[in-house]
């Protein structure tokens, strides 16, 4: 069963309980480099392998870049 989330500003569909960590891997982010924000609430990457999206979630990923 696929539910709606929206992914930084876009709406996006997930499977049910997707976790953080099966998301950022779909969409190619790099865990190590990214932090994940979910219904206005900063979600730990120790925790990204056991959140389970649900339908309407609001999530920003944030990811780091080097630069000089």
């Amino acid at each position: 069963m696929t539910i709606r989330v929206t992914v930084n500003g876009k709406p996006t569909e997930a499977e049910a309980e997707e976790t953080i960590a099966a998301l950022l891997q779909r969409l190619g982010a790099k865990p190590g480099l990214a932090a994940v924000v979910v219904n206005d609430k900063v979600i730990p990457k120790a925790r990204h392998q056991n959140y389970g999206l649900t339908a309407g979630d609001h999530i920003e990923i944030l990811t780091f870049a080097a630069g000089g």
